[in-house]
């Protein structure tokens, strides 16, 4: 996720693979109308929602910069209201894509390894960063260190572990939830070994630990809980692998451990001590915004209008209704419980992905989870695409391409067997 090349207008509208990977989507799907029939008919549904969002969003945009909502002069929100946009018109091609595209016994089990794979990658990022074995600044050095130019990435490019760890961004609870997103899709498409589950289990719990972020933290806790509580075994070896690691962490850089630890202990005082990093105030400006003229908490204040008012909310159903009202939360909201539903109704193995939407459904409420920002900038679409995978029946993983075999061996005779001409 971080940029790979420094061009354009804003820090923010810098180019990363998940853009480039975004756009080649689009010959694909040109070049290949056969991917049509793969879709699902919950898949179908939840796209129609989302397009529908995406529309009313650009509409709710025009909007604001037309006046509507009664701004007597636009400043930078018009800025950011694009940069929203062209992100959500960007997701949704991802989901399209993803709704659509075949996925066979040969993909799932391809899946099966990349997805694992995928998650030790940006865990072991973490780790390699935390312990100063790879800087920041040697990740990011390509781009540019001048604040009035990088933006956050500015103090990333210069190995400043406060302000991010990792290969995914600057940002600590995009990095912990995209550790989140990455587990879950990993565990999705199970069922694994043991060993593999308590591995993925402990590498979570210790890495989301060290990003910093409290809130992705606490939702590892709860996503693990909820995922393993009828079968403890990997959770109990989870947390051992995970204690293991992190003594050997201490024994690297015991000063930087102990930080990270202290930061995750003060969840339980932050809000006497610090208002959860000022966001009481935040949440107490927004509000007295909104009540100033009421009929903002039906409409908002229009799509990218935000940060014209004062700042964002840093809160996601907040947020929603800053900018798109209680009708942009109602349609928000619509959309989530039919994830919810198809997940739980079609997904196996734990539901894994099913228990990722509520611990992001809960972390929304100290951050901008699943919103088009700056900060969170491809969590968004990764998210809509395993929605994708996981709202749709699919066939049963099996333990090896011989048991495939058999079973097709198996299907074949019986249809020999019952044939007309078999004389049954």
């Amino acid at each position: 996720m971080v940029p790979l090349i420094a061009i354009g207008p804003s820090w923010a509208v810098w180019p990363s693979l998940a853009d480039i990977s975004a756009v080649l989507m689009v010959p694909i799907v040109l070049l290949d109308w056969r991917f049509q029939p793969y879709s699902s008919r919950q898949n179908r549904n939840l796209w129609r929602l989302a397009a529908f969002i995406t529309i009313g969003c650009a509409a709710s945009y025009a909007a604001f910069m037309s006046g509507l909502f009664g701004t007597a002069e636009i400043g930078k929100g018009w800025a950011f209201g694009v940069f929203q946009v062209l992100r959500i018109m960007e997701f949704l091609l991802v989901c399209l894509v993803s709704t659509n595209v075949e996925l066979n016994e040969s993909r799932l089990h391809r899946l099966r390894r990349l997805t694992l794979w995928v998650f030790l990658g940006i865990a072991c990022g973490v780790l390699l960063t935390f312990t100063g074995i790879v800087p920041t600044r040697l990740v990011a050095s390509h781009l540019p260190s001048a604040l009035n130019t990088a933006g956050p990435w500015s103090s990333y490019s210069t190995g400043d572990l406060a302000q991010g760890v990792g290969f995914i961004g600057y940002n600590h609870g995009y990095t912990a939830v995209q550790l989140l997103l990455a587990a879950a899709l990993c565990l999705h498409f199970g069922p694994r070994k043991m060993s593999t589950r308590f591995s993925v289990v402990g590498l979570l719990l210790v890495t989301t630990l060290l990003t910093g972020s409290r809130a992705g933290f606490l939702c590892a806790i709860v996503w693990v809980v909820a995922m393993e509580a009828k079968k403890p075994t990997a959770l109990i070896l989870g947390l051992a692998a995970a204690s293991l690691l992190a003594v050997t962490l201490m024994n690297i850089d015991e000063d930087a451990l102990s930080k990270a630890l202290e930061r995750q202990t003060s969840s339980t005082d932050s809000y006497e001590q610090d208002g959860f990093s000022g966001r009481t105030e935040i949440w107490q400006d927004r509000v007295s915004f909104l009540s100033a003229e009421p009929h903002r908490w039906l409409i908002g204040g229009g799509f990218g209008s935000a940060v014209e008012s004062g700042n964002n909310a840093h809160m996601l159903y907040l947020q929603l209704i800053l900018e798109v009202g209680i009708v942009g939360l109602g349609a928000f909201l619509i959309y989530e419980l039919m994830v919810l539903k198809y997940l739980f109704r079609y997904e196996g193995h734990g539901r894994p992905l099913f228990w990722l939407t509520i611990v992001l459904l809960l972390s929304s409420f100290s951050q901008e989870t699943l919103y088009p920002v700056a900060a969170f900038s491809h969590l968004l679409g990764f998210y809509v695409c395993i929605v994708a995978i996981g709202c749709r029946a699919r066939p049963a993983m099996q333990s090896a391409p011989g048991s495939l075999v058999f079973q097709q061996t198996l299907i074949h005779a019986r249809a020999l067997v019952l044939s007309p001409t078999s004389g049954n």
